[in-house]
């Protein structure tokens, strides 16, 4: 991104959508990490990339994300999450058939 190693429209394409929700949801705490370290270049990267991910949604008319939209889909994103945590560990706990002898 900074250096030119990541395609935002490329990455905004794909997955755009997902760093303004993180960035909504970590900004508080990442801003609490600059004040404890007394260092505010904490996660520059990521407020970067959130920064252009923003500029890009504008640019196609996509809403933006902040605290109220989180708030109002936590519980929903919060179960979607532990509903795919589930399903990884019961396809890591699955048995598998056993190879064929001799193969």
């Amino acid at each position: 991104m900074h250096g030119g190693h990541i395609d935002l429209k490329l990455l905004h394409s794909f997955n755009g959508g997902a760093c303004p929700v993180w960035w909504v949801a970590l900004a508080p705490f990442i801003r609490k990490l600059r004040a404890q370290n007394a260092d505010p270049t904490e996660y520059r990267g990521f407020a970067r990339l959130a920064e252009s991910m923003a500029v890009l949604d504008r640019r196609t008319g996509a809403s933006e994300f902040d605290d109220e939209l989180l708030t109002s889909q936590l519980d929903l994103r919060i179960a979607t999450y532990q509903d795919r945590i589930r399903l990884e560990e019961a396809l890591r706990s699955a048995t598998r058939p056993a190879a064929a002898a001799g193969a």
